[in-house]
This record gives C-alpha cells, sequence and structure tokens, in this order.
C-alpha cells in the first residue's frame, strides 16, 4: 500500500493503479483497502478508464458504506448516472435513459440532482412520443420544488406549456 501510494503521489497514475489494485487483492482485509479504493478509483479515471474507476467506487460504498470515502464516491457514482442517462438521451436510446433517469432520482441525497434527473426522465419520455408520462415527470419537477431548484422549474413548466399546446390535457 505505501508504494502504491508514493506512485499516486508522483501521479504516476498507472504503476499506483496496478499496486493498489494487487494490494486490495491479496490483502483485503487490511484496513489500507478503504483508502486504496478510493485513490484506485482516482487513478482509473485519470486513466480515461471510467468502467474501472466505476468499478473502484462501487466496491468502496459496498464495503465501507459508512466511510467519508463511500460518500464521496456515492456522489461521484450519482454523477456518472446522470452523465450516462443524457448520454443515452442524446443517442436516441431512450428506454436506457429513462431507466438510469429513473434510479437516480431514487437513490439519489442531493435535491438538485434528483430534479436534473426528474427533467431528464420528460424529456426522454417526450423524445419517445410518451407525451402522458413526460407531462408528469415535468409535474414532479415541480411539485419537488423546494424553492432551491433555478431554472430547471421554469424549463419544466415550459415543456409542460408546449406539451398542453400540442393537445394534451
Amino acid at each position: 500500500f505505501a508504494v502504491a501510494h508514493t506512485y499516486y503521489q508522483d501521479r504516476n497514475f498507472e504503476r499506483a493503479a496496478a499496486l493498489y489494485a494487487g494490494a486490495v487483492s491479496k490483502f483485503p482485509d487490511a484496513p489500507e483497502c478503504e483508502t486504496a479504493y478510493a485513490r484506485l478509483s482516482e487513478c482509473y479515471a485519470a486513466l480515461g478508464d471510467d468502467e474501472k474507476a466505476r468499478e473502484a467506487m462501487e466496491t468502496l460504498v459496498k464495503r465501507y458504506p459508512r466511510s467519508r470515502g463511500a460518500e464521496g464516491a456515492t456522489a461521484n457514482l450519482n454523477d456518472i448516472m446522470y452523465q450516462d442517462a443524457q448520454r443515452h438521451l442524446d443517442a436516441g436510446e431512450f428506454d436506457e435513459a429513462i431507466a438510469l433517469a429513473g434510479e437516480l432520482v431514487g437513490r439519489a441525497e442531493n435535491r438538485s440532482l434528483q430534479q436534473k434527473g426528474r427533467f431528464l426522465l420528460g424529456q426522454a419520455y417526450e423524445a419517445r412520443g410518451d407525451r402522458a408520462a413526460a407531462y408528469e415527470a415535468y409535474r414532479e419537477v415541480i411539485r419537488n420544488d423546494r424553492g432551491d431548484s433555478g431554472q430547471i422549474v421554469e424549463r419544466a413548466r415550459s415543456r409542460i406549456e408546449a406539451l398542453q399546446e400540442a393537445g394534451l390535457r
């Protein structure tokens, strides 16, 4: 773990990742594993390997759910989930976007991210042609506004008006 940490501090993420991965595999019950998984995730992210970074974050959250590192990893995983949902929406993969955004709304503790997820749900339903479901998703954005949602509530109102003008009542 110590040698991996030295490479990590020197920003040699490839070598650090290899050593952290080997250490957590060889010594899975060591107290250093919590920090190692967090750093392993950072190394993989710096190397552009988002899938391995996500796996390390998920392992950190599962094995050490009450740790400070797990809190940050959970937030990062939720941000990644939102980005994945947005990518699916942009690619025209509406069912995938809906599934991810729905999961995000259910698990994110960050209210702003929940609201963004609800709005993305509306967009995906609307793009899929399900105007009634889009309307309900946008209404959820408005219903869950606590005065801190900013522009997203106005955007949801605008989409509701557009749906109503298109014949949805």
